[in-house]
């Protein structure tokens, strides 16, 4: 039996998604079992009335509960109505912490959902940043890659992942990252992003060569030809080359470039 849990928010529902992760954990032995048996549904940027009803509606179908953070008072009511109406468990999670805060200040909350963004600033981008690379890392969340800054692509071990990092954390880019595998279509979802938002990593066939045999010996003992022979690095390279003319692309090349250096150049390519 899978539980579902709607973590609804006025901003972008890092908070009370973060609450319930550290929360969920003391309830199961293993993460498997937890991702088995639980399904959370994160809804960021509520902001009116009828949505929140309809979240409610949708929660009491599924069987599910709410929890929240929603400080417009309209939306938190009509939220806490419709679910003590349908039956729906709905817990605000900063409640006790916004009653306490209430009394010891002395003052009342503003009640402005993204309050803390505007607070703290680029801090919050560069905080979903890092969570839009996490949710599309190598390929992964593709229906939400028109929403990228920029979208790495380029064959296994070009340092991709690590790149999106650096981009996100460090300069609060939404990055995102597609493989390029050999014998297998390009996405249509990467078909359809802007092509100037579209960087390839490209090395020399030797250096892939390199890193792919260091790893493949190092996490399985052996060799795997067809994955790291320098036949195969300078096939799946010369195809990268061909998609970057077919689409447009910008390309970036990463051969004995430190990662700094290769965001410095990812930086100056989209920005162009």
């Amino acid at each position: 039996m899978t539980h579902v849990i709607y973590a609804l928010s006025g901003g972008t529902g890092r908070t009370v998604h973060q609450a319930l992760r550290t929360v969920l954990p003391q309830f199961f032995g293993t993460l498997e079992e937890l991702e088995s048996q639980v399904e959370v549904v994160r809804r960021p940027e509520v902001l009116d009335p009828d949505q929140a009803r309809s979240i409610a509606e949708e929660a009491a179908e599924r069987g599910g509960l709410v929890f929240h953070t929603l400080f417009d008072e309209a939306v938190e009511m009509a939220l806490v109505r419709r679910c003590r109406n349908l039956g729906v468990p709905c817990v605000a999670v900063l409640d006790p912490v916004e009653k306490t805060l209430a009394a010891h200040l002395g003052r009342e909350p503003d009640g402005r959902p993204g309050r803390p963004r505007a607070l703290y600033g680029g801090r919050f981008d560069h905080l979903d940043a890092v969570d839009f690379m996490l949710a599309t890392d190598d390929g992964q969340g593709l229906a939400r890659i028109h929403k990228a800054d920029v979208v790495l692509v380029g064959p296994s071990r070009v340092s991709k992942s690590v790149t999106c990092l650096f981009l996100a954390y460090l300069h609060g880019l939404k990055a995102a990252n597609v493989p390029l595998v050999p014998d297998i279509p390009i996405p249509r979802e990467l078909e359809a992003v802007e092509p100037g938002k579209v960087v390839a990593l490209i090395t020399s066939a030797r250096r892939l060569q390199e890193i792919r045999r260091s790893r493949s010996r190092k996490y399985t003992g052996v060799p795997m030809s067809d994955y790291d022979s320098f036949e195969a690095c300078q096939d799946e390279i010369r195809r990268v080359q061909r998609l970057v003319t077919d689409h447009g692309w910008k390309r970036a090349y990463v051969s004995s470039r430190a990662v700094e250096e290769v965001v410095s150049r990812v930086l100056e390519l989209v920005r162009a």
